[in-house]
């Protein structure tokens, strides 16, 4: 539907757009480049913001795209567009998962995985059931421990980490004096299968070793420790099309193939059909690839084209030459000429932030350059931050959730775990909960540090559903007495009193009726 859509007339989609309201033109202007450029043509300019273009984002590369004004983020907007972004990701699902998330007794498990808690022996606190695989969820409270403590870290193929070896270099290095760049190395592989087989140069000769793949244990600033996964992977490339850039297609294969056995391990994909590294080839900042005339794809119209140098800073691809930056051999880096092996001229950067709060460092970001040994290879420079302890929590037992998030799956048998499959974990590649992606659903609600008070199907707002409405946390509390042990009313909690969550009462009848209508059926009274 959305291909033929934009077979259109532009004047009629224009026509489209104006009958439609602010939200529903911002979904539509990130679906396809064609509505990101109507939608800075002149007749919505009511809806530009101008300022926040200038203001905010005069440091990033050039883009030539308008963007929405601040009457966007205005409450009602906000909702209606959460609302739409979780139709789509349900959308993402397969079949079967798609029909426990409807049924009311799989809602209720998904609620059960993140608000029952369990006791775990080994960090010596309760985590949410989503935190013990289906084994451990059998054992006695003495016996029972949580993921973190089952499964392990895969860097590749050869080498795994654990989490009591995390927690002996962490009490390591707090003995080491303060200073920025106090690291421990904690793994690296030297197996052959990480050596460039396009180059003629040996092992031992690569600078610093940085064609292994390693872990090392990092102290930012006395603030928190956190694991640090770099790769730098050599990538061949084959001859490029006669436009002079290289296919899509072609690209994308060559990078399943280097994937496999390292970066699908700490680097996996987020979501089915996506590649991380595709985001380092932005077809308005570089002409590194050619999309026109794709299988896969529709192209790019013929009224589109490259945003022109001059309207382009010194980060852009198309202007900045820097040394190390350069996707085309580092010969003169002062050279501004045409790159005469084809290669876009510039920095190519990816990077995505997980997170929430302080707890941010959960980062995994791709950066791409040209060889330095020529023979037609790009270099995929992969690091990846996993957020380990504050500075005061060091050498703590206790798990983190970026830990537990970053494990390989088959090291805690996630795939065994048959109850939960469809609601925890699926196996079909093509599902957005698939159980190797980057953040699978579930996981993502419980985010946050593992032992926290998670409640997250608490804040379900029956005239929002299904977006997430958080209350006030004196709403959500009561004063039960004093600090001196006197009781005292229920009421302001600046009046001494003690605060406590309250208790919810359970939904029964009402509650499901609204569960079945949200999901599109009747249900009997």
């Amino acid at each position: 539907m959305a291909r033929h859509l934009c077979t259109l007339p532009e004047e009629l989609l224009l026509q489209i757009m104006r009958y439609l309201d602010p939200t529903s033109i911002q979904c539509l202007r990130r679906t396809s480049r064609i509505f990101l450029r109507l939608f800075s043509s002149p007749c919505f300019s009511h809806q530009h913001n101008k300022e926040l273009s200038i203001r905010l984002f005069s440091c990033l590369p050039y883009t030539p795209w308008a963007r929405p004004s601040r009457a966007f983020e205005a409450e009602a907007h906000t909702r209606r567009f959460i609302e739409y972004l979780e139709r789509d990701a349900r959308r993402n699902l397969c079949v079967s998962c798609r029909a426990v998330e409807s049924d009311l007794k799989g809602f209720h498990r998904a609620r059960n995985l993140i608000e029952k808690r369990l006791y775990c022996a080994a960090c010596g606190v309760e985590h949410p059931l989503v935190y013990f695989s289906a084994a451990e969820r059998q054992k006695d409270e003495q016996a029972r421990v949580c993921i973190g403590y089952e499964g392990h870290f895969r860097l590749c193929e050869h080498k795994v980490i654990n989490w009591k070896t995390v927690t002996d270099a962490t009490r390591k290095l707090m003995s080491y004096p303060a200073n920025d760049h106090a690291f421990i190395p904690l793994l690296e592989c030297t197996a052959a299968m990480h050596i460039p087989t396009n180059h003629t140069i040996t092992a031992q000769k690569w600078p610093g070793g940085k064609i292994f793949p390693r872990l090392y244990l990092h102290r930012y600033k006395d603030r928190n420790f956190s694991l640090r996964v770099e790769w730098a992977a050599h990538l061949p490339l084959s001859e490029p099309a006669s436009s002079g850039r290289h296919l899509v297609d072609d690209l994308t294969d060559r990078l399943k193939l280097l994937r496999r056995g390292t970066a699908e391990y700490f680097a996996p994909q987020s979501r089915p059909g996506y590649l991380p590294e595709m985001r380092l080839f932005d077809p308005n900042r570089c002409d590194f690839l050619d999309y026109t005339g794709t299988p896969s794809g529709t192209g790019i119209g013929g009224d589109w084209s490259l945003a022109p140098p001059s309207d382009s800073n010194t980060q852009s691809c198309r202007t900045h030459t820097g040394p190390g930056c350069s996707l085309r051999r580092p010969k003169d880096p002062r050279s501004r000429t045409t790159d005469e092996d084809g290669y876009a001229v510039g920095s190519h950067i990816m990077r995505t932030l997980f997170g929430m709060g302080r707890r941010l460092p959960y980062h995994l970001g791709v950066k791409a350059r040209a060889c330095s040994e020529g023979d037609r290879c790009l270099v995929l420079s992969y690091v990846r931050d996993i957020f380990v302890a504050d500075i005061s929590d060091a050498g703590c037992r206790k798990v983190t959730h970026s830990w537990c998030e970053a494990l390989d799956p088959d090291s805690y048998k996630l795939a065994e775990d048959s109850e939960n499959e469809g609601t925890l974990w699926c196996r079909n590649e093509t599902c957005a909960n698939y159980y190797r992606f980057l953040e699978r659903p579930v996981m993502r609600r419980c985010r946050g540090k593992v032992g926290d008070t998670m409640d997250w199907f608490c804040y379900y707002n029956p005239d929002t559903w299904p977006t997430i409405k958080v209350r006030p946390p004196e709403r959500n509390m009561k004063v039960v007495g004093t600090a001196q042990g006197k009781p005292k009313a229920q009421g302001n909690p600046s009046t001494g009193g003690i605060l406590q969550p309250k208790t919810r009462r359970k939904r029964g009848k009402r509650w499901a009726r609204f569960w079945a209508k949200c999901c599109g059926r009747q249900s009997s009274r």
